[in-house]
């Protein structure tokens, strides 16, 4: 049976810019405040926490909001709720 890792156990983290986006080693646990939402780029994600890098592999919903995320440049998952949660950031 497999651990639950739900929303408490999540963490941001920004994405390295030279490694493969989808894979959990190319990012970095960050604690300041995003400055990012839209673009062309990844910028962080929120993901299951392991330490300085997130769980790996990274789950199956952040690689397909990463997906979404690089070909629509917005945030992702998209949303019409006021304060619904983001998982993928982006920046120019």
């Amino acid at each position: 049976m497999s651990k639950r890792r739900d929303y408490k156990n999540k963490a941001w983290y920004a994405y390295d810019g030279i490694g493969d986006p989808y894979h959990a080693a190319s990012y970095r646990k960050i604690t300041q405040k995003l400055k990012c939402e839209n673009g062309k780029h990844i910028c962080a994600i929120f993901a299951g926490h392991g330490d300085i890098n997130p769980f790996s592999p990274l789950s199956a919903n952040i690689q397909q909001y990463i997906a979404n995320g690089l070909v629509s440049g917005l945030a992702q998952p998209p949303h019409y709720k006021k304060h619904s949660q983001y998982y993928v950031y982006l920046k120019y």
